[in-house]
C-alpha cells in the first residue's frame, strides 16, 4: 500500500518547479526516493526518510510531491527517459539478414551491455517495476507503459530475425526474454564479483541461441529451384473391419 498521503494532499498534484534552483532541487529529491527504494523497496519507502536523506526539510519535498504515489511516478517517468536510449538502440537502423548469427550476436551482446549499465546505474528501477502497484492506479499505469515499450522493442528484434512470426509469438517470446534477462540480472548483483561479467556474456548466449532457434524454425525450408516438400499427413485410423476410415 502506498503510504506518506493524507486526504489533504491526495488530490492536489505535484508543483512542477519553475526555476533551476528548483530543478535541482527536484532532481536531489528524486535521487533520494532512488536510494530509498533501492534499499526499501516500494512498501517501505517513507516519504520522512527520503526527506532526510536529500537532506531537506519535509515542507520542501511535499512542496513539489504531495504524496508518495507523485513521488514513485515521477521516479517512474525518470526510469522511462532513461530507458528510451536503450530502447531504440535495441533494433539496429538496418536489421541483419534472418540467419546471419554472427550480426545477431553483435546485436545482442549490445543489448544486453546497455540493459545491464541501466540496471547498474538504477538499482532502484527492478524493485519499482516488480512492486505491487495495484493501491496506485498512475504508477501502475505507469509500470504496464514501461513494459510495454521493452516488450515492443524485443518484438521489433525478433521479426528482424524470424519475420514469421505471429504478434502473438513474438509477444510470448519477449515475455520470455525479459524474463530471463531480468532473472540474471538481478542473480548477478548477489553473485561474487569476479563471476558478473561472465555472467553477461552467458546471457547473451543464452539470447541468441533463443532467437536463432526461432529464425531456424520460421525458415522456409525450400531450396533454390525446388518446390516446397508437402507436409505429411497423418494416418488415418482403420475401423474394426479393416477398412481406412475417411
Amino acid at each position: 500500500m502506498l503510504g506518506g498521503m493524507s486526504a489533504a494532499s491526495a488530490s492536489r498534484p505535484p508543483r512542477p518547479p519553475r526555476q533551476a534552483r528548483g530543478h535541482a532541487r527536484v532532481a536531489r529529491l528524486l535521487d533520494a526516493a532512488a536510494a530509498e527504494l533501492a534499499e526499501s523497496g516500494v512498501a517501505a519507502l517513507h516519504m520522512d526518510a527520503v526527506a532526510r536523506r536529500a537532506g531537506t526539510a519535509r515542507g520542501s519535498l511535499y512542496q513539489f510531491f504531495p504524496n508518495k504515489e507523485a513521488l514513485l511516478d515521477a521516479l517512474a517517468a525518470r526510469y522511462a527517459d532513461a530507458l528510451a536510449a536503450v530502447h531504440a538502440a535495441m533494433l539496429p537502423a538496418e536489421a541483419p539478414a534472418p540467419g546471419d548469427r554472427v550480426a545477431l550476436a553483435t546485436v545482442v551482446a549490445a543489448v544486453v551491455r546497455d540493459l545491464a549499465a541501466f540496471h547498474d546505474a538504477h538499482p532502484g528501477f527492478h524493485r519499482l517495476v516488480m512492486a505491487d502497484a495495484s493501491a496506485s492506479p498512475l504508477l501502475a499505469r505507469r509500470i504496464e507503459t514501461i513494459r510495454a515499450t521493452l516488450i515492443a522493442r524485443l518484438g521489433a528484434l525478433l521479426h528482424a530475425y524470424a519475420p514469421a512470426c505471429t504478434a502473438a509469438e513474438r509477444t510470448r517470446r519477449a515475455w520470455v526474454m525479459v524474463a530471463v534477462g531480468q532473472g540474471v540480472l538481478l542473480a548477478r548483483d548477489a553473485a561474487p564479483v569476479r563471476l558478473r561479467a561472465a555472467m553477461l556474456r552467458d546471457l547473451e548466449g543464452l539470447l541468441v541461441a533463443f532467437i536463432a532457434g526461432i529464425a531456424a524454425d520460421d525458415a522456409p525450408t525450400t531450396r533454390p529451384g525446388r518446390a516446397a516438400a508437402p507436409r505429411r499427413q497423418a494416418p488415418r485410423a482403420a475401423s474394426s473391419r479393416g477398412r481406412v476410415q475417411p
